[in-house]
């Protein structure tokens, strides 16, 4: 017989058991929760027990703080004008977290948007939760009070109640849980018939090949109780004839397996069939796709210097409603060229460094021990204000309106570049920035987190956050094609040449990179026509033509971003082009005294229209090439804000490689290097408004 009396109640014994033990463990999820709307689906996230360790540590940059209240800890982000939740559950349409969130990006989850209150602007942000559960009183109330002018840090944030750092936002289950459905979706029943309907399918499939090949049964006969399935439509048959169908005790084992399994594990079945229902959001920023909205959680939310929209809405955009750039967690002001603007003093806010505290910095760039006797250039800012033509930017507020950079941030690069690769390629050039962000960011390291090394050649140079997998790294190719200058030791050779359609000698160094930031200029512009390579440089007879320097620059921006097209995905990485970096080598250019250059010059050049020597014409190739280009390359100009810096050149106040002669000691111009920069110093800057584009593009 098919399932006798006895059975019957055993098997309801067992459904009833399994019940308790699902509605046993449901009970035990985690008290203390809030919600948010996501996909038209509302989830809950419940508050988990302190981590033991924090990587940031107390003195936080980004934005991080804990608030204890009535026993129950939540960590909040405050970035941007948004109020983020660091790593939230797995599962919560968001992929590839790699762990703790990214400000604002693929992995945050926004709890609360920031909007501004005329009667009182100088009040941050509250959020307020309560427990489901009337046992126990779990509350929270979370009141961050923040300047007006935007984003600080926890330093400079006045907190309520008992704060201090470190906790992490978690599900027990490891998922969201979804408490109700708003609008379309399967729901649970259609999840729970999905998998009912796969596993049947998956059981007739290894039913059917066991049969024919173990048991060489052919036909249809190989379907599994064939006879079972016939009968189906004739119940109405005798009893007698549906006693003689058996199945398989394994049969039922299975389907109990199956029910205990889709009750047990209800929420991560439901959490990663609905990826499938509504579409995951994918890889970009959440800032514009959560909002918290709950019957059980009230948001209030004050003060910040953009004006928000404070009508509550449940709706939710979609990732296609967006734009989104990776790496993204807020836009520029609108109108805004963060490029062009007037350098001043700022020396509360710079050296964001000292010399000393980077051993990374090369003796060719290291001016203070070297004796550079006034004041460190690098207490330079940019700052400037807003007018009608020109932008200016700046850290302070000027006598007009003002666009404020946002201060380098170095753990939220570094929580940004968690798991992947940034990398400069370039000249010598691009080696200083590259050596000036990893000062930027490895001061808040500990010793022990990091590494520093460098091939034989040093053509290629990499820095290891360790803790965060992340590296920042540096390859040596001054024309981004394969060159005889390619060596970074021995690479001033005097007939330079380049080899046409080459790109992949120094391209297979950047596959897998996930930032890539190039430059070349200075080594293309030698006054004589390029020569071009077309062959082996071992050949005996070579076959060389020459190009202007245009036209050979342009061979190698196309070169350039036809590689980039072919192995850069542009919604998962970003890639920038620094611009020339000008030369200080003729006084006469700012109306100085004939015959010098960048020597014994310690101030900024005033006049906004100056314009050194670089080639126009060269950034004319640039504009035109890059505007045809399929893959979104954002354009670093630091060229004319650059041209003002005549100060900061290293000069004479470096090591030099070779003994001076009495006469270039008497002469102390015809020795000055007006072509690279100290550190710390200008190119810091550049490194901050890489940090700008990078995350307010």
């Amino acid at each position: 017989m098919l399932i006798g009396n006895e059975s019957r109640r055993l098997l309801l014994l067992l459904i009833i058991f399994l019940l308790t033990i699902y509605l046993r463990v449901n009970s035990a999820i985690g008290l203390c929760e809030h919600s948010f709307i996501d996909r038209n689906k509302l989830y809950n996230f419940t508050l988990a027990s302190p981590l033991p360790k924090f990587p940031h540590g107390v003195l936080s940059e980004d934005g991080f703080y804990k608030v204890v209240e009535n026993e129950t800890v939540l960590w909040f982000q405050l970035c941007d004008g948004m109020v983020f939740n660091h790593d939230p559950p797995r599962c919560v349409m968001c992929s590839g977290c790699g762990g703790a969130s990214h400000c604002g990006m693929e992995c945050s989850a926004l709890v609360a948007e920031i909007s501004e209150d005329a009667n009182n602007p100088y009040k941050g942000v509250i959020v307020r939760m309560s427990s489901s559960d009337t046992e126990h009183n779990c509350s929270l109330s979370v009141s961050v009070i923040c300047d007006s002018t935007g984003f600080q840090g926890p330093t400079s944030m006045t907190k309520s109640g008992k704060c201090d750092y470190a906790t992490e936002l978690r599900h027990p289950s490891g998922c969201a849980t979804v408490i109700s459905f708003h609008k379309g979706g399967l729901g649970w029943f259609g999840t729970l018939m999905i998998i009912i309907l796969c596993l049947f399918g998956a059981y007739l499939l290894a039913g059917a090949v066991y049969r024919h090949f173990f048991l060489g049964v052919n036909g249809i006969d190989v379907i599994p109780n064939l006879d079972f399935w016939a009968s189906l439509p004739h119940r109405t048959q005798s009893s007698s004839v549906l006693r003689k169908q058996r199945l398989s005790p394994f049969f039922y084992t299975l389907l109990i397996f199956i029910l205990f399994v889709v009750l047990l594990y209800s929420e991560d079945l439901l959490c990663i069939f609905g990826a499938f229902q509504g579409g995951a959001s994918g890889g970009g920023q959440l800032v514009q796709t959560h909002q918290l909205s709950s019957a059980d959680s009230q948001i209030v939310t004050l003060g910040v210097e953009k004006k928000r929209d404070t009508t509550s809405s449940t709706t939710v955009k979609t990732a296609a409603e967006a734009t989104v750039v990776p790496f993204a967690i807020g836009k520029s002001e609108e109108g805004c060229n963060i490029f062009s603007g007037k350098w001043v003093r700022d020396e509360l806010n710079r050296p964001q460094y000292q010399e000393s505290e980077c051993p990374y910095i090369q003796p060719q760039l290291t001016c203070q021990e070297h004796g550079r006797p006034d004041k460190d250039p690098s207490s330079d800012g940019l700052v400037a204000h807003k007018v009608v033509i020109r932008v200016v930017v700046d850290r302070t507020l000027g006598p007009v309106q003002v666009y404020i950079i946002r201060n380098f941030n170095a753990t939220l690069m570094l929580e940004s570049l968690r798991g992947k690769r940034m990398m400069f390629v370039g000249d010598s050039l691009n080696r200083g920035q590259f050596v000036s962000m990893v000062c930027l960011l490895h001061r808040i390291l500990p010793e022990n987190a990091k590494s520093f090394e460098s091939t034989l050649d040093q053509s290629l140079t990499v820095f290891r956050a360790k803790e965060y997998n992340a590296t920042i790294e540096f390859n040596w190719a001054p024309f981004l094609l394969e060159s005889n200058s390619d060596n970074a030791i021995v690479h001033r050779v005097a007939d330079r040449m380049v080899k046409k359609n080459s790109i992949n000698k120094h391209g297979k160094n950047w596959k897998g990179v996930d930032i890539l930031v190039f430059n070349t200029y200075l080594w293309w512009m030698t006054g004589r026509p390029m020569k071009f390579l077309n062959g082996s440089f071992d050949d005996v007879n070579k076959n060389i033509e020459e190009l202007k320097t245009e036209d050979a620059y342009r061979v190698a921006m196309k070169s350039m971003l036809k590689w980039v097209r072919k192995n850069m995905d542009q919604n998962k990485t970003r890639v920038f082009f620094t611009s020339m970096s000008p030369l200080h080598t003729s006084s006469s250019e700012w109306g100085g005294a004939p015959g010098g250059n960048c020597y014994n010059e310690t101030s900024v050049i005033e006049n906004p229209d100056h314009w050194g020597s670089e080639s126009k014409t060269v950034m004319q190739v640039i504009g035109e090439e890059f505007s045809k280009s399929k893959y979104p390359i954002s354009f670093l100009n630091i060229t004319q804000l650059s041209s003002y810096r005549k100060d900061a050149h290293t000069s004479i106040y470096k090591k030099q490689w070779s003994p001076l002669t009495p006469e270039q000691l008497a002469n102390p111009v015809s020795y000055a290097d007006c072509v690279h920069w100290c550190l710390p110093g200008l190119q810091d800057t550049w490194n901050e408004l890489l940090f700008a584009k990078l995350f307010y593009p």
